[in-house]
Formats: C-alpha cells, sequence, structure tokens
C-alpha cells in the first residue's frame, strides 16, 4: 500500500531538515506515539496505540533514519509489532526549497500489514496516513521560528 503527497512548510530547508529528522520533535506531531526511546545513533524504540474502526492494538518497535543526504532527503523505516502483527513502513522524505522561507516536502509511505488488519481496516489506515500528514505539516507550519 503506497501514499504519497507533498507539502508546503514555511520554514527555510535547513530547519525544515532538523525539525524532520528528529524523532522527538515530529513525534509530538504523529498521533497515537506514546513513547520514543533513544537505542542509538538514528534509531530507535517507538511505543504507540493503534484504534482504527474498532481496531485496536499496542504496538511497539523500532524507527530507524537511514539514506541521509542533508537538506534534501533521507528514509525512516518502522517496524511495530502488536497482537495482529507486523506492520511496517518505509517513508521517503524529499525536501526541495521553494523560496529561501519556504520548503516543499515530498513523501512516499510504502505500508505492510498483516493481511487480516489489510482486509479489515486497509482503507481505513491510507485514509489516515494521508489525514495525519496534512495535519502533521500543519502543524509544523504553525511552529513559532527559533
Amino acid at each position: 500500500m503506497i501514499v504519497a503527497g507533498t507539502q508546503e512548510i514555511h520554514f527555510p530547508i535547513e530547519r525544515t531538515w532538523n525539525f524532520l529528522v528528529d524523532p522527538h520533535l515530529f513525534g509530538k506531531f504523529i498521533p497515537n506515539i506514546s513513547s520514543i526511546e533513544k537505542l542509538r545513533e538514528d534509531e530507535y524504540l517507538v511505543s504507540g496505540n493503534l484504534n482504527i474502526s474498532g481496531f485496536s492494538s499496542m504496538l511497539s518497535g523500532n524507527l530507524h533514519i537511514y539514506k541521509k543526504n542533508e537538506p534534501k532527503s533521507f528514509t525512516v523505516d518502522i517496524s511495530q509489532e502488536g497482537k495482529w502483527g507486523v506492520l511496517s513502513a518505509c517513508i521517503d522524505f524529499r525536501l526541495t526549497e521553494s523560496s529561501p522561507n519556504n520548503t516543499l516536502a515530498n513523501y512516499n509511505v510504502q505500508l505492510k500489514l498483516p493481511l487480516l488488519v489489510k482486509s479489515m481496516i486497509g482503507n481505513k489506515i491510507k485514509e489516515l496516513i494521508h489525514q495525519n500528514a496534512i495535519a502533521f505539516f500543519q502543524l509544523l507550519n504553525d511552529q513559532k521560528p527559533d
């Protein structure tokens, strides 16, 4: 399952980069994440609760940031396990300076779900990812400058 989009961020590309590669900062904007613990450089333990259309599961797993090409691109792998199996996502971010104070953020999410989860709520998860991405980037745009 793939979800892709582009959002305008009203910050210079360097500030956008610094925000997006810091899980403790962007983790504050992602619903249902309850904790992020650093394991080593660019690797984190992440836990939270997924609750969609009556489907609920506590999830725990790893987040890894790699393929960093500052300030233009990076990839995040998230793999979490819950009672329904392993859910994983690979998110490619591409940042482009659209003006000195604005950045275009392109994201491409490749999501892998257990078959039962995909058949029950796959479309809802895809919709949720899209809605959360829009809300996430709006919250980022609402941040006050340093």
